[in-house]
């Protein structure tokens, strides 16, 4: 794929490895090789045949494999077809290699100035063994290929902005920004007055987080849910605003923001938008409107029943 200013192609590299030579009873006879017949050997007899339910079927797995048997034969295919992030760029005229078996994962962010890798090898195999899932996180200058370690054991790391300048990710019951230019990062709820980890999560995680809603289309701001509320929180810091105003209070579940546009790129809060929405305690289902500037949520369908929306091609319906 190009990148968005078509300066570079972005493109995956990998070993061809030849195929096995053909035996020798395959391969056509040289020029003057003694070509007389010579007797052949009587055939051995046929061995015996094993009874099915005799025949052996085990599948071998060693404790310092990082994957599971199991895993590993649903991942062969993608295993033997995997590629190593790479780019070209045209001016220069110069290959770089982004990804080596130290980063594998390497996904381009927007804009393609930088590019994040992600190394799981120190975590993998117990990771499969307890599912906590840990990976050190790397930003990679697309431009020069440097490579620079942003995260280190980390369990959730988020998406680049709309503008590719940075990422999200979830640490201990906050919410962090990276700056991929600068290497800081900055926690942007510990003054928000809301808790964002999901304390009805029943699984055996210390501090689980609510998932973040995403970018708004400026890159100014995450969108992150309570369970109840939608908040745009600042990512350079500041207030936050919560949005939809009244979820917490009247017991409604804000779930998320409509996206009508697939090819929109993060939320624009200068238009307006609609929201779904849940009673907790009467399940009445609905959606809600958002106005640009004007803070919480206008109610528009709201009943005992479930709703879905779609809007017209070409008009503001």
């Amino acid at each position: 794929a190009w990148t968005e200013d078509l300066s570079a192609l972005v493109f995956g590299i990998r070993t061809l490895k030849k195929s096995d030579a053909r035996p020798e009873a395959a391969r056509p006879a040289e020029a003057g090789a003694d070509q007389t017949a010579k007797p052949e050997a009587p055939a051995a007899p046929p061995a015996p045949e094993t009874p099915a339910e005799e025949k052996v079927d085990l599948v071998l797995w060693h404790h310092k494999d990082p994957r599971l048997q199991s895993q590993q034969q649903v991942q062969e295919q993608a295993d033997k077809n995997f590629s190593y992030l790479s780019i070209y760029r045209v001016k220069e005229h110069t290959f770089i290699r982004l990804a080596d078996d130290s980063v594998r994962s390497v996904n381009p962010a927007p804009k393609g100035a930088f590019a994040i890798g992600f190394d799981d090898r120190e975590y993998e195999r117990m990771g499969n063994l307890d599912g906590r899932r840990y990976r050190d996180v790397y930003v990679i200058n697309m431009q020069t290929g440097d490579r620079k370690l942003a995260l280190k054991k980390a369990r959730y790391p988020g998406q680049p902005s709309v503008d590719g300048t940075k990422f999200f990710y979830y640490e201990d019951g906050s919410y962090f920004v990276y700056d991929m230019a600068s290497g800081q990062s900055a926690n942007i709820t510990k003054l928000v007055p809301a808790s964002f980890t999901d304390t009805e999560n029943d699984t055996n995680v210390v501090k689980p987080p609510r998932p973040a809603l995403g970018w708004t289309s400026d890159s100014a701001a995450l969108l992150l849910s309570d369970g109840w509320d939608i908040w745009q929180v600042p990512a350079a810091g500041g207030p936050a605003v919560n949005l939809t105003g009244n979820g917490r209070k009247d017991a409604i579940r804000y779930r998320m923001i409509a996206r009508f546009d697939p090819e929109e790129e993060g939320t624009d809060l200068s238009k307006t938008r609609y929201v779904s929405a849940f009673g907790e305690w009467t399940k009445k289902g609905g959606y809600a409107r958002l106005d640009p500037g004007r803070p919480g949520a206008q109610m528009l369908l709201w009943d005992d029943a479930g709703f879905g929306v779609q809007r017209a091609r070409k008009a503001d319906v």
